[in-house]
C-alpha cells in the first residue's frame, strides 16, 4: 500500500521498522499492512510521535510535524 507521509521540510522523520526519511514536504512509501509509528524530531521542539495502521485498499495520508517548542 502507498502511504503519503507530509512534514515541514524541517522535521527529521523516521518510520520505525522501515528507516529514516529525512526532510521532506511530501513523501510517498510503499508499506505492507500492519501497524506503524512515525517519529519526528526537530532541533529545539518536542519529538511527535505518530501511530498509525496500513490496510488493504484504503489510501492513507500521516503528517509528521514537531511543532511545539520547549
Amino acid at each position: 500500500m502507498v502511504v503519503q507521509l507530509r512534514s515541514d521540510n524541517v522535521t527529521e522523520v523516521t518510520v520505525f521498522r522501515v528507516g529514516e526519511q529525512g526532510r521532506f514536504s511530501e513523501k510517498s512509501l510503499e508499506l505492507l499492512p500492519g501497524r506503524y509509528v512515525a517519529v519526528g524530531a526537530r532541533s529545539g521542539y518536542r519529538d511527535v510521535r505518530v501511530e498509525f495502521e496500513v490496510a488493504p485498499g484504503q489510501p492513507l495520508s500521516v503528517a509528521v510535524r514537531a511543532e511545539e517548542p520547549l
